[in-house]
């Protein structure tokens, strides 16, 4: 006996427990965008730090957008295996391209890219539960998967996201000492 379809959806962890919350009614919208959080933050994970980088700039950034595009596109290496990533460059390319750069544009790119992995997310899910549960089963979960969209901020989710990857210490690691001289205060 099965417990629901989410349980044999082929994604990644945090998805198939919002694929749950939003096929069983008993879930709210507020616990649907609790789970989309976390599969989005998650996602955000591997963003490489890189592509915010090249999208900085300064008071002289604008002058440069055809380097910053060849840095995008040279930045795929980095985004190799990561959809989201790859997404965000694309998106980054399309932001520079309308001259959108710095956190702004990097804020933007990102959000669309958000909103662009969510949605291919959304898909999977609704054909998965398709071949599973059902026509109506299916709609059902696409209805409420569109609303936990819209109530999603992706903003905040993407301010907290810079934020918390520009406090990060380049080192979180302790230094390793393996010199003589190198050992523990007496």
């Amino acid at each position: 006996m099965s417990d629901g379809p989410h349980l044999s959806l082929p994604l990644r962890r945090p998805w198939p427990k919002l694929a749950e919350r939003a096929a069983k009614l008993a879930y709210s919208v507020d616990e649907m965008v609790e789970a989309l959080e976390a599969g989005l933050r998650r996602e955000l994970r591997e963003v490489p730090p890189v592509i915010r980088e090249i999208m900085g700039g300064g008071e002289q950034a604008a002058l440069f957008d055809e380097d910053r595009i060849a840095q995008l596109e040279a930045a795929r290496s980095a985004a190799w295996g990561s959809t989201l990533a790859t997404a965000v460059i694309n998106c980054a390319i399309e932001a520079t391209q309308c001259g959108r750069f710095g956190d702004e544009g990097f804020s933007n790119a990102t959000e669309t890219a958000l909103r662009e992995v969510a949605l291919g997310h959304f898909r999977s899910m609704e054909e998965h539960y398709l071949g599973k549960a059902g026509l109506r089963s299916a709609s059902n979960l696409r209805t409420r998967l569109d609303a936990c969209l819209k109530a999603t901020n992706l903003t905040a989710l993407v301010r907290k996201h810079m934020t918390s990857t520009a406090n990060r210490s380049p080192n979180p690691l302790p230094v390793i000492r393996t010199g003589i001289d190198e050992g523990p205060r007496l």
